[in-house]
């Protein structure tokens, strides 16, 4: 954690001498930027403004959809999200339990903190887990949002610049210029798109990254002085570190991919504000060249081990920060992210040592999702533009902020996007995904504050060609971001023209009404009913599992059962095996299982007619094997 970036501090005295501590020259640079006194109830005012534009942007096209309600689901990459939603089901009913959502048998490994925190708000307020997931999704992006803008303000003194807070989440890859789409399609599932693709799906690694951004934003008014006391200062980095710790129980990438960006950040700031940048620089340089040697090695090991050997390089700049601003200071908020993170950590850690299987398909499982140089190169570019202009700026004013953070964030974005030349090859496009929606948070601020100054420098009397630069400078970047934002563009129109998913309609009823008479044990669904729409709409023991989220105590069974139910079969001696006692049924079914059931012995326990008087559903129970 960056709790060292202490604004106005020009030294300290330790074991009898003087060091040089590094100066963020913050009150300098305020002069420049702007005026001395703010209007905060303005500016949090355009602030909430500003939350209540981001949410008509990003989830207007959702709300108007022909047949939403406040209990639609988005119809947009729905496999996993739906998966996750069992998960707060379960809470929602109080089945509370580190198992496998849909059978709840077997253990589940999975970060899920946010599904449990949606699940329990259900039970408390009545809610569905549908509307829950887009009322909490909806607040935590507002608060981010809102988040934004404050900082912002606070960087640049201006009240109106909270109004810009919008502007980073639509941040695009310019797949539209290049592709004619909002998005690139890489190998296997991988995709590269902007933060609203990201943010839209409102999962828990949305909500991790509202809480990681929000992390970032208060690090970064750390480092430009704010708040004026040393103590309030590293009180709000034990905020952020406390924040970045329940990440890791929320969503592991999201975690790793701050960890990333702090850790590098820092550490480049350690180097450019040493006594010895370049020799320090160079030392980094090594630890990276470092990494791309053993890593590969290391990994036929531990791929996660890896990860963390990619971490390397930001030592020697962490200890020149340690040195300088005390041990202390460094290692505890570091301590509190950890040990807010740990019992998921742990969880992981012992689990991929004992041998999971699960685990060990999980850490094997991520070929075929890397990112082509090229194509992550193109796609970040219009925020590698806005990076180099805060860098500019930070050297025209000899901050090294301005100059560490935008260097340092690079550099991780870099290292994140390419593990899998490294070794690690953990989902390193979710990297690249991750890491640039945290770099358009951190960097907001900063960015604005930039556009400001080369804007204001332009409109100054001096050399003509000193001038013409700064605009120009000023000129591209904004050319530059507006051009990427037309992915936006062609992404509302896309999530605009879908419809949404609807569990609880007439049918739904019945079929929560069928179920509902379940002796007990898993209920397996016939090829025509959806088993996500049983556990959602009724929320017991449901014969499925998502491959990659976590698997039952029957898995060899569970899967034999669900593959011949892809093929229309019932295998009777595979359901007796995973622990399945009973078959929703539906009538209208082309595989007419309930013929084969009742041959088998089977009773029908349960049954209703659909609202169309057409079909109906009904509940057999497997007879006993004993």
């Amino acid at each position: 954690m960056v709790a060292t970036l202490e604004g106005g501090r020009r030294g300290e005295v330790r074991r009898g001498r003087s060091v040089s501590a590094p100066t963020l020259s913050a009150a300098p640079e305020r002069a420049v930027t702007g005026t001395a006194r703010t209007s905060w109830w303005a500016a949090a005012g355009a602030a909430t403004l500003a939350a209540l534009v981001h949410l008509v942007l990003h989830v207007g096209p959702f709300v108007s959809q022909k047949g939403w309600n406040l209990s639609s689901f988005r119809s947009y990459y729905f496999y996993d999200q739906l998966s996750y939603l069992g998960i707060a089901r379960n809470w929602s009913l109080g089945a509370r339990g580190d198992f496998e959502p849909f059978t709840r048998t077997g253990s589940s490994p999975y970060p899920d903190l946010y599904y449990r925190a949606v699940g329990w708000l259900c039970e408390v307020t009545g809610l569905d887990p549908v509307a829950m997931w887009t009322i909490l999704g909806a607040l935590l992006q507002a608060l981010l949002v809102v988040g934004v803008g404050l900082v912002t303000v606070a960087v640049t003194r201006r009240w109106w610049t909270a109004l810009l807070a919008p502007l980073p989440f639509l941040v695009g890859t310019f797949a539209a210029l290049t592709q004619g789409d909002w998005k690139t399609t890489l190998d296997s599932h991988a995709v590269l798109w902007g933060p609203f693709g990201v943010l839209f799906t409102a999962n828990g690694e949305s909500a991790a990254l509202c809480l990681a951004g929000g992390a970032l934003l208060l690090l970064v008014l750390v480092a430009t002085g704010h708040p004026a006391s040393r103590r309030g200062r590293y009180a709000v980095v034990l905020v952020a570190a406390l924040l970045v710790g329940l990440t890791g129980q929320m969503q592991t990438y999201t975690f790793l991919c701050t960890v990333f960006v702090i850790a590098y950040a820092a550490a480049t700031y350690g180097v450019v504000s040493s006594r010895r940048p370049a020799v320090w620089a160079l030392v980094s340089a090594g630890g990276i060249g470092l990494v791309w040697v053993l890593g590969p090695a290391l990994a036929t090991v531990s791929p996660l081990a890896t990860l963390v050997l990619g971490l390397a390089p930001t030592i020697p700049g962490l200890l020149l920060l340690a040195r300088v601003l005390g041990w202390w200071r460094v290692i505890l908020p570091w301590v509190v992210a950890v040990a807010a993170a740990a019992p998921q950590l742990l969880e992981t850690v012992l689990g991929i040592a004992s041998g999971d299987p699960f685990l060990v398909y999980r850490e094997a499982s991520s070929s075929n999702l890397g990112v082509p140089g090229f194509v992550g190169i193109r796609s970040g570019a219009a925020v590698v533009v806005v990076m180099a202009l805060v860098v500019a700026v930070g050297v025209v004013r000899r901050s090294a902020v301005r100059v560490a953070l935008p260097v340092g964030m690079l550099l991780a974005w870099g290292m994140g996007a390419t593990n899998d030349r490294w070794g690690a090859n953990q989902e390193p496009y979710r990297f690249w995904l991750d890491i640039m929606v945290l770099v358009c948070v951190a960097l907001a601020p900063l960015v604005v504050e930039s556009l400001i100054a080369v804007v204001g420098y332009a409109r100054r009397p001096g050399r003509a060609r000193d001038r013409v630069v700064a605009g120009g400078a000023a000129l591209v970047a904004v050319a530059v971001l507006v051009a990427s934002m037309a992915d936006f563009a062609l992404f509302r129109q896309d999530i605009a023209a879908r419809e949404p998913l609807n569990f609880y309609d007439g049918r739904s009823a019945a079929l929560a009404q069928v179920a509902d008479a379940s002796p007990g044990g898993i209920v397996l669904a016939d090829p025509c009913v959806d088993p996500f729409t049983l556990k959602i709409v009724w929320g017991g023991p449901v014969a499925f599992y998502n491959l990659g989220l976590a698997w039952p105590e029957q898995e060899p069974q569970i899967r034999e059962v669900l593959d011949e139910r892809a093929q229309g079969r019932l295998d009777l001696e595979a359901a007796h095996a995973a622990g399945i006692t009973g078959v929703v049924v539906d009538s209208s079914c082309s595989a007419d299982w309930a013929s084969e059931l009742e041959t088998h012995g089977a009773q029908e326990i349960s049954g209703a007619t659909t609202p169309d008087g057409e079909h109906s559903l009904a509940l057999w129970q497997l007879p006993s094997t004993s």
